[in-house]
């Protein structure tokens, strides 16, 4: 028997890290009867320089985005195997943190759980994706450490 929760909607965001087992988890726990999505974000690459300056020839090629999408359905696809009942979303493009607030919104999403993994120096150099969505996100948010 399942039980009702405060949480209609509850969405785990999925980076591809260690924590993403336990972001799961948690979501699944605390979503009770409500909808839980598992939503990831696919870093595509961006083009450097303009295509026709020809001297940035090399630089102004698109990259194929093919490789990355495949690996974001990857990681999409393994969080999945953990919670069957979920939607799954995959969102392509665009800074990380910002594109899962701006899902959020949309989908009325009630609570969002997210990994808190990285040391001083990745969030120095990275930003943190936690950090971001704790400050920003349009519901309450959960952070869980790596198990």
């Amino acid at each position: 028997m399942t039980r009702a929760t405060p949480y209609a909607s509850v969405a785990a965001c999925i980076e591809g890290a260690p924590a993403d087992a336990a972001v799961v988890h948690e979501a699944r726990r605390l979503v009770g009867d409500g909808r839980l999505a598992l939503v990831h974000v696919a870093q595509l690459p961006t083009q450097l320089g303009d295509t026709t300056d020809a001297s940035l020839i090399g630089l102004g090629v698109p990259l194929d985005p093919t490789p990355f999408l495949a690996a974001a359905r990857e990681r999409l696809a393994a969080s999945a195997a953990r919670a069957p009942e979920a939607e799954t979303v995959l969102l392509d493009g665009g800074e990380p943190a910002p594109a899962v607030c701006s899902w959020a919104a949309d989908a009325g999403v009630d609570l969002l759980v997210a990994g808190a993994h990285r040391g001083g120096m990745e969030r120095f150099a990275l930003g943190s994706f936690a950090g971001f969505v704790a400050h920003h996100a349009p519901c309450p948010v959960l952070l869980v450490r790596p198990v």
